[in-house]
């Protein structure tokens, strides 16, 4: 499986960008705000992960890839 380096930007991005939507929430508004923090918090833990896979493939595919090449 090759990735592009554009997926992983995009990836990053996104995981930078609901962080920052995420952190000025904080946990201590009520209503709304709250909700709202739980959200963005919820998918920043799941894209960092997310990013981290997807490192680890482009990162072995790129390995196979020059072995593959390399007579």
């Amino acid at each position: 499986m090759k990735l592009s380096r554009r997926i992983l930007i995009i990836s990053f991005v996104s995981s930078v960008v609901l962080f920052v939507i995420a952190a000025p929430f904080g946990n201590d508004h009520h209503g709304v705000g709250l909700v709202l923090s739980d959200v963005f918090w919820t998918l920043f833990l799941v894209s960092v992960p997310v990013f981290i896979v997807l490192c680890l493939i482009a990162s072995v595919s790129g390995l196979v890839a020059r072995r593959q090449a390399s007579p």
